[in-house]
């Protein structure tokens, strides 16, 4: 991988680069933590677009933690769309409640069809990170049909025989408006 930085200063070798070309994996979490603390204001949009690469190109959850983090710290401008197309890859769900607090900590929103696969598959900590945005009406793609068919398919999911799955569902369906049966939406 080619990082911008390089391309606009081929001489230039942050410790961020450095970390990411040695592949160890602990270098390079330990370099993004470092990222924001030894950003100038002139280079954060540069080391920014550098962790946009690192987070779509890494397959390590520590490492894409570490990169959603950093950009939350780094304040990056397309921070929500490049985390939104990160955990619209359905094999995250499980890791994603990193990825799900640096969009909290943003104050974005979350498409909603990605929060109903989350209370499904994802872990306790991503699914207590989803309930931030249901509780705060923070979902987006929902319009009323799509916050009707949401309600039916959290219906299904609080009769799961996964108590944790089936707990979420419930609290997401009661955030929106659902109430034994009948949908009544907030909005």
């Amino acid at each position: 991988m080619m990082f911008r930085l390089m391309e606009t200063n081929p001489v230039l070798e942050t410790p961020l680069v450095q970390a990411w070309q040695t592949g160890n994996e602990t270098s390079i979490v330990s370099a993004l933590k470092a990222v924001s603390k030894d950003a100038g204001r002139s280079d954060r949009e540069s080391l920014s677009r550098d962790v946009f690469d690192i987070l779509g190109a890494t397959s390590s959850a520590r490492v894409r933690n570490a990169s959603a983090l950093a950009l939350v710290d780094l304040e990056a401008r397309d921070l929500v769309q490049r985390i939104v197309e990160v955990l619209r890859r359905k094999e995250l769900a499980k890791a994603s409640g990193t990825l799900l607090f640096a969009l909290n900590e943003a104050a974005a929103s979350l498409p909603i069809g990605i929060a109903l696969h989350i209370i499904e598959l994802g872990s306790f900590e991503a699914r207590s990170e989803v309930m931030r945005f249901f509780a705060e009406e923070r979902l987006s793609d929902a319009s009323e049909p799509a916050l009707a068919a949401a309600a039916e398919r959290l219906a299904v999911l609080a009769q799961s025989g996964e108590a944790e799955v089936a707990e979420a569902a419930e609290q997401a369906a009661e955030c929106l408006g659902f109430d034994g049966g009948e949908f009544r939406p907030r909005r």
